[in-house]
C-alpha cells in the first residue's frame, strides 16, 4: 500500500503530543486523576519483556540506517559514560512522554509525564533556542517547523529489531532492550523505561519524517493483563493515534503466532443482535461471595514476601572519613521507619566536624544587613582580594567601618588631602602649559600664512606666490629670506605633522573656502565673474559679430555702472532672461572661427559656482583669445584682493581653531594625568584602608571560627513587591562556620502500587510490591550529642520523632515532609528536661487510638505519660498526669528492653532484658494477671498491625534465633509459634513488622545491605474469633461465545481507545493553520496472513460501533488496514494537556511547581502574600501558550464536580475532547487544568474553588436523594468569596446532571429537585448559592443511560449552551492570572476581593516598570521590544520611539548605573534638523521652538506610556492600587519633561541662551563658536566696491 503521511507545524505536533498526555491524565490515579509534568524520573520498576526472534524481513529491505547521518545530526541524548537509562546509549532518539510512579489516595499509581529534559532537546534540535525552560518556549517559531510523525509500535524485540536496523542501536544495546525487567532494572542494569519517544529520520528517509514510537511494558500485549499495563497500553495508544495518522504495528514472529482470529470456523458471531447483545452481557457480569473462615484455631505461617533492591540500601565496609572510632559503624545502616499501613527506608549519613563553607546571596535590608555585619554575627569578616571599591563604599555605608577603628576617618581625610594637592599641582600646569601654548600661538601666527600661500598657489597655479604673499604680508616681505619663509613653512608642517587632528581641521574646508571667494553677491570680483560670463556667451552665441563689436562686448567686462542697461542694447538678439539670470556653468560650443577660438577641440566648462575652475577656465580663455587679456588681468587683481581677505579670515579663524583646540588638549592632558593620579591615590588610600580593615576584621579575640567573606555588596533597586524603593542590599561571598558532627538522615517513603492495593483487599494472601520514591520525602541533620530515639510514621503522610538532646527531650509531630524543617527548626511540640523525666526512655504508638506513651525511669519511680494527638491539627497533648507504676515492682527498678502498645487497645506491653513481659492497662492503671515469660532477652518485639498478635525476635537457649508468635487473644498462655526465618537473617539484622496495602497483609521486612536489598515475609495470620471475607469469582469467560486470545492486544487496543476516549467530540478541537490531516491508515508486519487482519479489524469496528452506539460519522470504516510480511521503512497536533496544578494533602492546599510535588517548593511559599506565591505558581507548558502563544484568545470555564465514579471523565471526554482516562479507584485531589483549543476560543476544563463559566455537576440520582447536604460547600462558598466583593467571578450557570434516567423518569426527575432547590431557596432567602454564586441561573439535565444514541447527542445541547454564554475571560493571560491568585488566596487564606489582588499584583508590575518604559519606552532595553497589553500579550506599536529620557529611577541597561541626564539631553537636542538655523531667527524664538520640539518628544513618550497604564489597568478601575500607580506615572512624567527643559540664561562667553539643562551646574554654554554670523552693521566703515564681509566678533557685542 502506498504510505500516506500527515505534514504539519512543529506546533501541531507538539499540541499533539499534549493531547496525547490527556489520556492518562487520571488514567491510574483515580476516575479523574490526570498526568503531570515534570522531570524525567526513575521508574526501574516498570517491566521489559522477553526476547524473540528478530523481524529478519525487516532488515533485509533496511539497506541504509541511520547510522550515515550521526555525524550531521546532533544526537537526541547525550553520548559518553554509560547509565541505567538505555536511552542514552541510543543514537538520535528523543524521551517524549515518560511513565512514572506518583502516590495517590489509593496507592502508587502510573503517571505519564512530558520528559522535559529530553523534549527540550528535541524542540531545541527543531529550532534552536526554542526551549528556553519548561515556561519559556517559542511556539510561534516551533510553529514554522513542519513535521510529518509516523507512529511505531508493536513488540518489544521488533521494535528492537528496527532500532537495530535503523543503526540507532548495536547489538549489546539490542539484548538489553530485550531483557525482561525484574527487580534489578534501573538498579544494577540498564533499561529503557516504558513510554513515547521520536526519531529524526528526516535525512535518511523523507523530509520532515520522524518516527514515534511507542515502548511498551513487558506484558502490555498480553490479554487480560493487570488493570495499570491495561490502562497504561490504552492511554499510550490514545497518544500515539492522536500524534500520528499513519501507524505501522511491528508483530514479532511469537506474537503472530498467539493472535487468534475471529473469522476462524470456530468462531461465529451470532446470527442476530439479540444473540449478541446476551453474549456482551457476560462483560457486565462480576460475582462476589461473603464466605465465614473456617479457621477454629490460633496460627500463624509464613511464606516468602517480596524483594526490593535500591542503591540506598548500601552497606558500610570501611568508616567514612572522620568518622570517630568508638562509634559502631551500625549506626550507618540504612533503617527501616514503619507505620501500622505506611513505610519507609531511611538512609544514614555520617558529617564529621569541620568548617563548612557556603555560598551565600544575602538580600537584606539595611537594619537587617547592619546586624549581619556586627560582631556579634560575624566574628570574623575577611574582604575579598577583587573586592570593588563600590562594594566598600557600601560596606562603609552599612557602618562596617565601626569595627575597624580610626581606619575610615584617615581614609577620608587621606582623601582630601590628595585632592587638595592634586588641585594646587593642576592650577600649576595649567600655567605653565598656556604659556607654551601662547609661545607656540605667536610663532604659528608668524609662520601661517607662508604655509597657506604655498597651499592657496598649488590651487591657483597661474598666480605667483610672491605676489600673494606681497598681498598679505605687504611691505614685510622684502625683510625676509628664501630661508625665512621655507623655515616657516616647515615650522608649520611640523606643528600640523604631530598634530593631525588640526591638519585635518584645516585641509577639510581651506579648498571648498578657495573654491567660494567673495560669499557677497554684489562683491567687485563677483560682478566682473559675471560680466565676463555674460559677455562670452555672447559672443559665442553670435559667430556674425566683427572684431570692433566683440572688442566693444569685451571692453564691457570692467565696467562698474551701467553694464547691463548697455550690454542689453549691443546685444539684441540675447534672450531676455540670460540677462537676468544665466546658467552657472557656461558650455564652450563646438565651432570654429573667429577670434573667439580657432580650435576644434572644446576647452573645459566656464564653472560660476567654483572659483578655482572658473579661474583656471578664464586663463585658457584668455590664452586662446587675447581679446580676453585686459579683463582677465583686472579679475586677476580682484582674486588677488579676495584671496587676502580669504586668507587673512582663514588665518584668523586657524589660530583661534588652534588655540582652542590646543587649550582642550591641555585640559584633557591634565585632566587624564590627574585621572591617573586620582586613581592611583585613591588606589593607594583604599588599599591602606582595606588593609587596615582586613587586620581590623579578622582579629578574633573570641576565637570563634565563623567567617564570612564578602567577595560583592550591590544595591538593590525598587522592590516588585512594593511601590516604594526599598533600601535593600545584595551581599554575595562565602559563610564558613563550624559544622559539628553528626548524623544526616533522609527518609524515602515507599509505595504500594493501586493494583496490589486493589488485589490485597479481596486476597490478603496477595504479595504487594513496594516501590521506592524517586524523590526523598524529607531529611534532617542532628549535631552530635543530639540522637533520634524513635521514628514512626502514623497515617500516610505523618511522622512523630523523638530526638534526645544533650541535656532535654524533643517531640516532634508533622507531616512526613515537613517533620525535617521542623527537626533541624526545633519546632517541637513537647520538650522534657532530664531532670523532669530522667534519662532512660522508652515508646510506644498505636494509630487506631491515637496514642502515644513515653515510660520513663527515674532512680525512685517509673513514669508512663500518655499523650493524644490529631492527625489533621497535628496537635499533640497530654491525657492527664503521669503514672508511676514502681508500686508494681517491689523487687526493684527493672531494664526495659522494649514497650509497645497492644492495637486499638489502651493496654501497654513492657517488655524488661529478663524477657519478662506484661501488659498494663491505661484506664485503671493495673497489670492484667496474665504475663509472659521469654526466656532470653528479645532482641525485638512488635505488635502487628491487625492486632492479632505479638511478634517476638529473639535466640533460644542454643543462641539460634527465632521468630515466635504470640496472640493477644491467649497471651501468657502459650509458648507462642514459631516462624521460620530466611537464612539472610542475623542478630544485627534490621528488621520491622507492617502491613502492605491491607491490615491483615502482614509482613515482616529485613534489610539486607550486602546486596543491596529490602525483603520480607508474608504473614498469614489466624485467630480463633469468627471471620468473614468477601471474595469474588470472575465468570466473565464462562458461556463467552468469544475464546480467549493470548496478544489481540496488539489489535484490539484501538477498540479499546475508541471505547475509553470519543470519536467525535461535541467541541472539537481545531488544529494550527499550518497542520493537516490526511487519512489515517494502519500497517500490520506480521508473519500472519493480511486478509485476516483487516477482516478482523473491520469486524472490531461493527462490533465496537454496534456495542457502544457512539457517533463514529465512518472515521473509523475510513481507516486503512494493511498488512504485510516484508515492511521498508525507507519509502515508507493541535491539543493541550491535562495539568496538575494543586493537590490537597493533610488538611493542606499544596500549589504544584510545572505540575510537580515538591516540598522545597512548598516551603519556599511559606510566609509568602499573595502576589508573591502567584509569582511563583508556573503551569509548565501552559505559561508559555496562555502568555504567548494563544494569549489573545478568549477563554469559556467548564468546571466538572461531583461524586466519586459517576462518568465524570468519560463525560469531559466526548464533551470537550479532552483525554481524562477516568477510574473508579479514587477522587481527584486538588486543581486540574485542561484546554481544547478551537479557532476562536479556548475552551477551559478546572477543577478548582473557582466558579468558572459552566459548572457542570454529575448526580448519583440513585444514591444522592437529600442534595441540601450535596450542596454545602457551594454554600459555604457564599461566605469564604463574597460574591459581592469579586462581581465579575461568580457568573457561571450551573448544570446539575443526573445520570442514567430514561425518558418516562425526566419529568419526575425535573419536579423532584426543583422542589428540593425551591425549599433551599425559601430557607436561604437572599443567601442562597444560586443566587449569588451563578446569578440565579441553574439547568437541570436527566441525561440518557450511557451506550445509548441520546447519550452522546445531548452533548451538543450542552455544547450550544455553552457557546451562548457570554465571555468573562477576554483572553487567555487574563485567566491565567485568575487561577494563580485564586490558588495563591487558597494557599494564603486570604478570603478578601479576587479584584483587590489582581489589581494589586497588576499594580506591583506596572510600578517596577514605570521607569524603564518612560526612559526607554520598552520594559527591555536590550530587545527593544514594544510595552504590551499583559492581558493581550499584544504590542502597542503605536507611539513607540527609540528616544531616551532621563527619570531619576531608571538604570542604563549596559552599565546598570543610573542614566546620565545631560547625555540624555544631548542625545535629544541633536535630533532637531532645525538647529542649524539658529543665526537665521531670533535667539529667544529658536529657544522657544527647541523647547517645544523637546517637549513634544516628552509628551509622544509619556502619552505612549499612558496608552500602556491604561490598557492594562483599565479592566481594575479606580482601585487604590491603581490610583498610586497613576501619581507615581503622573510624577516621573513631570521628572521627566523637567529634564528636557533648556537652560535660556545667556552664554558666558556670548550672550546667545545656554541650551544645557535647565538648573545644570557649570557654566552657561550656547553650544556654538561664539562669534557673530551677520554682516557687519558698519556698512560705511568697508568699500562701497566691496561686499560687506561678516562681522566675526564675539556674538556678546550684539
Amino acid at each position: 500500500m502506498e504510505e500516506v503521511s500527515r505534514p504539519g507545524s512543529y506546533m501541531s505536533f507538539v499540541n499533539s503530543l499534549n493531547r496525547a498526555e490527556d489520556e492518562d491524565a487520571r488514567a491510574n490515579d483515580s476516575d479523574e486523576e490526570m498526568f503531570s509534568i515534570a522531570p524525567e524520573a526513575d521508574s526501574s520498576h516498570l517491566g521489559v519483556p522477553a526476547a524473540n526472534k528478530s523481524l529478519d524481513t525487516l532488515q533485509r529491505t533496511m539497506d541504509t540506517s541511520l547510522k550515515d547521518y550521526e555525524s550531521s545530526d546532533d544526537e537526541g541524548q547525550t553520548q559518553g559514560a554509560r547509565t541505567l537509562d538505555l536511552l542514552d546509549q541510543i543514537h538520535n532518539m528523543y524521551r517524549l512522554l515518560d511513565l512514572i510512579s506518583d502516590q495517590g489516595t489509593g496507592g502508587a499509581v502510573d503517571k505519564v509525564i512530558i520528559a522535559q529534559d529530553s523534549l527540550s532537546k528535541f524542540a531545541n534540535r527543531i529550532h534552536p533556542g526554542s526551549y528556553v525552560s519548561m515556561t519559556k518556549v517559542n511556539f510561534h517559531a516551533l510553529d514554522k517547523h513542519r513535521i510529518r510523525p509516523r507512529g511505531i509500535y508493536g513488540s518489544i524485540d521488533a521494535i528492537a529489531d528496527f532500532l537495530l536496523s535503523l543503526g540507532c542501536i548495536d547489538a549489546e544495546t539490542r539484548e538489553l532492550l530485550v531483557q525482561p525487567r525484574d527487580e534489578h532494572s534501573g538498579i544494577s542494569r540498564p533499561t529503557l523505561r516504558p513510554g513515547i519517544y521520536a526519531i529524526n529520520a528526516s535525512t535518511i528517509v523523507e523530509p520532515d519524517l520522524f518516527y514515534i514510537i511507542f515502548w511498551p511494558e513487558d506484558d502490555t500485549w498480553v490479554d487480560g493483563v493487570v488493570s495499570a499495563a491495561s490502562r497504561n497500553r490504552v492511554t499510550f495508544m490514545r497518544y500515539l493515534t492522536k500524534l500520528c495518522d499513519q501507524i505501522v504495528c511491528l508483530i514479532s514472529d511469537e506474537h503472530s503466532k498467539n493472535l487468534e482470529w475471529r473469522d476462524d470456523a470456530a468462531i461465529t458471531l451470532p446470527a442476530d443482535d439479540v444473540e449478541m447483545e446476551s453474549h456482551d452481557l457476560y462483560d457486565r457480569l462480576f460475582s462476589f461471595s461473603v464466605k465465614q473462615t473456617t479457621d477454629q484455631e490460633e496460627t500463624a505461617t509464613v511464606k516468602e514476601g517480596f524483594t526490593l533492591e535500591h542503591s540506598l540500601l548500601r552497606d558500610y565496609e570501611q568508616p567514612p572519613i572522620g568518622y570517630p572510632s568508638d562509634f559502631p559503624l551500625g549506626a550507618l545502616q540504612p533503617q527501616l521507619v514503619v507505620g501500622e499501613m505506611s513505610q519507609a527506608l531511611m538512609s544514614v549519613d555520617y558529617i564529621p566536624e569541620e568548617l563548612v563553607e557556603d555560598k551565600i546571596k544575602w538580600p537584606y535590608r539595611r537594619t537587617v544587613m547592619e546586624e549581619k555585619l556586627r560582631e556579634e554575627s560575624a566574628p570574623v569578616i575577611k574582604l575579598h582580594d577583587k573586592i570593588s571599591k563600590d562594594s566598600l563604599d557600601i560596606l562603609l555605608e552599612l557602618k562596617l567601618g565601626l569595627r575597624c577603628g580610626k581606619a575610615e576617618i584617615v581614609y577620608r581625610q587621606t582623601l582630601e588631602d590628595d585632592n587638595r594637592v592634586r588641585e594646587s599641582y593642576k592650577a600649576e600646569r595649567l600655567t605653565s602649559e598656556r604659556t607654551k601654548m601662547s609661545h607656540t600661538l605667536g610663532r604659528l601666527a608668524q609662520c601661517l600664512p607662508f604655509w597657506l600661500v604655498q597651499k592657496t598657489v598649488e590651487h591657483y597655479a597661474s598666480l605667483s606666490q610672491e605676489v600673494l604673499m606681497i598681498a598679505l604680508l605687504g611691505d614685510r616681505v622684502a625683510t625676509l629670506s628664501e630661508a625665512d619663509v621655507t623655515n616657516s613653512i616647515k615650522y608649520v608642517e611640523l606643528f600640523l605633522t604631530e598634530n593631525p587632528i588640526l591638519r585635518n581641521r584645516i585641509l577639510a574646508p581651506f579648498k571648498r573656502d578657495l573654491a567660494n571667494l567673495e560669499t557677497y553677491y554684489n562683491s567687485r570680483f563677483n560682478v566682473l565673474k559675471r560680466q565676463f560670463c555674460l559677455v562670452y556667451r555672447a559672443i559665442q552665441n553670435d559667430p556674425n559679430l566683427t572684431n570692433e563689436q566683440i572688442q566693444s562686448l569685451v571692453d564691457m567686462i570692467t565696467w562698474k555702472h551701467n553694464f547691463d542697461s548697455e550690454f542689453a542694447k549691443r546685444t539684441p538678439g540675447m534672450p531676455a532672461r540670460l540677462l537676468r539670470s544665466f546658467s552657472s556653468v557656461v558650455k564652450w560650443p563646438w565651432a570654429s572661427g573667429g577670434e573667439a577660438g580657432t580650435s576644434t577641440t572644446p576647452p573645459p566648462s566656464l564653472d560660476l559656482t567654483d572659483d578655482i575652475k572658473f579661474v583656471q577656465t578664464m586663463d585658457d580663455i584668455s590664452s586662446r583669445s587675447p581679446v580676453y587679456t585686459f579683463a582677465n588681468d583686472e579679475i586677476r587683481q580682484e582674486v588677488i584682493k579676495s584671496l587676502k581677505r580669504k586668507l587673512d579670515r582663514i588665518i584668523k579663524d586657524t589660530i583661534e581653531a588652534f588655540r582652542m583646540t590646543m587649550g582642550h588638549q591641555i585640559d584633557v592632558a591634565i585632566g587624564k594625568d590627574l585621572a591617573l593620579r586620582k586613581k592611583a591615590e585613591d588606589q593607594a588610600a583604599w588599599d591602606t584602608l582595606k588593609k587596615h580593615m582586613c587586620l581590623a576584621l579578622s582579629s578574633n579575640p573570641s576565637n570563634s571560627q565563623k567567617c564570612l567573606l564578602i567577595k560583592s555588596v550591590t544595591r538593590e533597586g525598587p522592590s516588585r513587591w512594593s511601590l516604594e524603593n526599598t533600601d535593600r542590599f545584595v551581599l554575595s561571598g562565602t559563610w564558613t562556620q563550624p559544622n559539628t558532627s553528626g548524623f544526616h538522615y533522609t527518609l524515602h517513603q515507599l509505595e504500594i502500587r493501586s493494583d496490589d492495593m486493589q488485589k490485597v483487599t479481596t486476597n490478603h494472601s496477595h504479595v504487594c510490591n513496594p516501590l521506592v520514591r524517586s524523590i526523598p520525602s524529607t531529611s534532617f541533620t542532628l549535631p552530635l550529642p543530639s540522637s533520634l530515639r524513635f521514628i514512626r510514621l502514623i497515617g500516610k503522610d505523618n511522622c512523630l520523632a523523638v530526638v534526645e538532646h544533650e541535656d532535654a527531650l524533643s517531640i516532634y509531630f508533622d507531616t512526613v515532609d515537613m517533620i525535617g524543617a521542623s527537626i533541624e527548626s526545633e519546632k517541637h511540640k513537647k520538650r522534657f528536661t532530664f531532670e523532669r523525666i530522667g534519662r532512660n526512655h522508652h515508646y510506644a504508638l498505636d494509630e487506631s487510638k491515637h496514642l502515644f506513651a513515653l515510660v520513663a525511669t527515674h532512680p525512685h519511680a517509673i513514669n508512663i505519660h500518655v499523650y493524644t494527638y490529631e492527625q489533621d491539627t497535628r496537635s499533640f497533648n497530654a491525657r492527664g498526669g503521669a503514672t508511676n507504676i514502681i508500686k508494681w515492682y517491689p523487687q526493684g527498678l527493672p531494664t526495659f528492653a522494649f514497650v509497645t502498645f497492644v492495637p486499638g487497645t489502651e493496654e501497654l506491653l513492657l517488655v524488661d532484658q529478663k524477657g519478662h513481659c506484661r501488659l498494663f492497662y491505661l484506664i485503671t492503671e493495673t497489670f492484667r494477671p496474665s504475663a509472659l515469660q521469654l526466656g532470653s532477652s528479645p532482641l525485638a518485639a512488635f505488635p502487628t498491625s491487625d492486632g492479632a498478635c505479638l511478634l517476638v525476635f529473639d535466640e533460644d537457649q542454643h543462641k539460634l534465633l527465632r521468630l515466635r508468635a504470640f496472640h493477644w487473644a491467649s497471651f501468657g498462655s502459650t509458648s507462642g509459634i514459631q516462624l521460620p526465618l530466611p537464612s539472610y537473617v542475623t542478630s544485627k539484622t534490621s528488621l520491622a513488622v507492617t502491613s502492605l496495602g491491607h491490615p491483615s497483609a502482614n509482613h515482616v521486612l529485613f534489610l539486607r545491605p550486602s546486596t543491596n536489598s529490602c525483603s520480607s515475609i508474608a504473614l498469614r495470620i489466624t485467630r480463633m474469633s469468627t471471620e468473614f471475607e468477601f471474595t469474588s469469582h470472575d465468570n466473565r469467560s464462562e458461556g463467552a461465545y468469544r475464546p480467549i486470545s493470548i496478544n489481540n492486544a496488539l489489535i484490539d487496543c484501538h477498540s479499546e481507545v475508541w471505547t475509553r476516549f470519543p470519536i467525535i467530540p461535541s467541541i472539537v478541537r481545531q488544529p494550527t493553520i499550518n497542520a493537516q490531516r490526511e487519512t489515517p491508515s494502519i500497517l500490520f508486519v506480521s508473519t500472519e496472513p493480511s486478509l485476516a487482519f483487516k477482516r478482523y479489524f473491520a469486524t472490531m469496528v461493527d462490533e465496537f460501533e454496534h456495542k457502544t452506539r457512539k457517533t463514529t460519522g465512518g472515521m473509523l470504516s475510513r481507516i486503512m488496514v494493511e498488512a504485510d510480511v516484508d515492511w521498508d521503512p525507507l519509502h515508507s497536533t493541535d491539543s493541550i494537556s491535562n495539568f496538575e496544578a494543586a493537590i490537597t494533602r493533610s488538611n493542606r492546599f499544596i500549589p504544584l511547581k510545572d505540575g510537580v510535588i515538591s516540598p522545597a517548593f512548598e516551603q519556599s511559599l511559606l510566609g509568602a502574600n499573595v502576589s508573591e506565591i502567584s509569582e511563583a505558581i508556573t503551569f509548565g507548558w501552559y505559561e508559555s501558550i496562555f502568555n504567548s502563544y494563544l494569549a489573545a484568545k478568549p477563554v469559556k470555564v467548564v468546571t466538572s464536580m461531583g461524586e466519586q465514579s459517576v462518568g465524570k471523565s468519560y463525560a469531559l471526554n466526548h464533551f470537550m475532547d479532552t483525554s481524562f482516562a477516568g477510574s473508579a479507584m479514587r477522587c481527584t485531589e486538588g486543581v486540574w487544568l485542561s484546554v481544547t483549543p478551537t479557532r476562536d476560543t479556548l475552551f477551559a476544563f478546572t477543577q478548582s474553588k473557582e466558579v468558572p463559566k459552566k459548572v457542570l455537576f454529575r448526580n448519583n440520582f440513585a444514591l444522592s436523594r437529600d442534595i441540601a447536604e450535596l450542596f454545602t460547600s457551594f454554600q459555604s462558598c457564599t461566605t469564604i468569596l463574597d460574591p459581592t466583593s469579586n462581581p465579575n467571578l461568580f457568573q457561571s450557570l450551573l448544570i446539575i446532571v443526573v445520570k442514567d434516567v430514561i425518558k418516562s423518569d425526566s419529568k419526575e426527575i425535573k419536579n423532584e429537585f426543583m422542589q428540593k432547590f425551591a425549599r433551599i431557596v425559601q430557607q436561604e432567602r437572599g443567601q442562597n448559592f444560586i443566587s449569588k454564586l451563578h446569578r440565579g441561573q441553574l439547568d437541570i439535565v436527566p441525561w440518557p443511560v450511557i451506550e445509548s444514541s441520546e447519550f452522546y447527542v445531548l452533548f451538543d445541547i450542552l455544547r450550544d449552551r455553552l457557546i451562548k454564554r457570554p465571555t468573562t475571560h477576554k483572553h487567555a493571560v487574563m485567566f491565567v492570572d485568575i487561577l494563580k491568585t485564586l490558588m495563591a488566596k487558597l494557599k494564603a487564606n486570604d478570603w478578601g476581593a479576587l479584584d483587590q489582588n489582581l489589581a494589586l499584583q497588576r499594580a506591583e508590575y506596572l510600578s517596577s516598570m514605570l521607569a524603564t518604559a518612560l526612559a526607554f519606552g520598552t520594559c527591555d532595553p536590550n530587545t527593544r521590544e514594544p510595552l504590551k497589553n499583559c492581558d493581550t500579550d499584544e504590542s502597542l506599536e503605536d507611539g513607540q520611539t527609540d528616544y531616551e529620557f532621563y527619570v531619576s529611577s531608571a538604570l542604563d541597561p549596559k552599565t546598570d548605573e543610573p542614566l546620565i541626564p545631560e547625555l540624555c539631553l544631548h542625545e535629544l537636542r541633536v535630533t532637531w534638523e532645525k538647529r542649524r538655523h539658529r543665526f537665521d531667527m531670533d535667539d529667544q524664538i529658536f529657544l522657544q521652538e527647541y523647547n517645544a520640539y523637546l517637549q513634544g518628544l516628552a509628551d509622544q513618550r509619556i502619552s505612549y506610556v499612558r496608552q500602556w497604564l491604561t490598557q492594562n489597568t483599565l479592566r481594575f478601575g479606580e482601585k487604590s492600587e491603581i490610583t498610586a500607580v497613576m501619581r507615581r506615572f503622573d510624577g516621573l512624567a513631570k521628572e521627566m519633561k523637567a529634564a528636557v527643559v533648556l537652560c535660556g540664561i545667556s552664554c558666558a562667553k556670548c550672550g546667545l541662551l545656554c541650551i544645557e539643562q535647565k538648573y545644570h551646574a557649570g557654566r552657561h554654554d550656547c553650544n556654538t563658536t561664539h562669534l557673530c554670523h551677520r554682516i557687519c552693521a558698519f556698512a560705511n566703515q568697508h568699500d562701497a566696491e566691496l561686499p560687506i564681509p561678516p562681522c566675526d566678533m564675539p556674538y556678546v557685542h550684539v
